[in-house]
């Protein structure tokens, strides 16, 4: 009877574990590593910034590729040095099957000229799009991307400051709205940047599902 019964009890857990590997769902494959996707996607208000080379840069150059873009300023000592050289690093992979811009919008247009943009661009790469504004015209501009940046200067005379910026990029898609961004990711000891193999991964799946 003992035999009989540790028996029926065997047989009863193999058939719970049978049900559990049926009923239990697997963890999803489509889901996104790091990109905060939003619901719907937002429109970017019309805007008109100057680029490096100093013409108009608008909301219809948004339209027809995927857009990264990022806020900062040529004189950061850390953030937008290291996210740069993360998207240049990144680049040749995200723009195998796709055309990506990555858009650098600088929030300090009184010490970032048009040259000195440009050079600070194209040094990270030469297909990366520099752009810049009056404060009338960023602050705006920002705000529609949820995003935000201020410059705490002592007086208006002061060269030597921080811009205290947004260090997310965003993610616009080629209709000219945006769909989502990619946060810095916090590890203790280093500067926060988003994570770039999440970026690759994301993307790609965020291009396969808005086919």
């Amino acid at each position: 009877m003992r035999n009989k019964g540790a028996l029926l009890l065997l047989i009863g857990f193999l058939v719970i574990g049978v049900y559990g590997l049926i009923t239990v769902k697997p963890m999803q494959e489509d889901s996104y590593q790091a990109l905060q996707a939003y619901p719907k996607p937002r429109p970017v208000v019309p805007f008109t910034l100057t680029d490096y080379n100093g013409n108009a840069f608008t909301e219809a150059h948004l339209k027809g590729q995927w857009n990264l873009i990022f806020l900062g300023y040529t004189y950061c000592p850390d953030i937008c040095p290291t996210t740069l050289a993360e998207l240049r690093r990144i680049y040749p992979t995200i723009t195998e099957n796709e055309k990506v811009n990555v858009v650098f919008v600088s929030v300090d247009p009184k010490r970032d000229t048009t040259p000195q943009l440009k050079t600070y661009v194209e040094y990270f790469n030469p297909a990366f799009i520099g752009a810049t504004a009056e404060h009338k015209v960023l602050f705006p501009f920002t705000r529609s991307l949820g995003m935000m940046y201020s410059i705490p200067m002592p007086d208006n005379d002061a060269t030597d400051y921080l811009v205290n910026h947004s260090g997310s990029v965003m993610v616009v898609n080629p209709d000219g709205e945006l769909v989502g961004r990619f946060a810095p990711e916090v590890i203790p000891g280093q500067i926060a940047l988003p994570n770039g193999e999440d970026m690759i991964s994301d993307l790609a799946l965020l291009v396969k599902q808005s086919r």
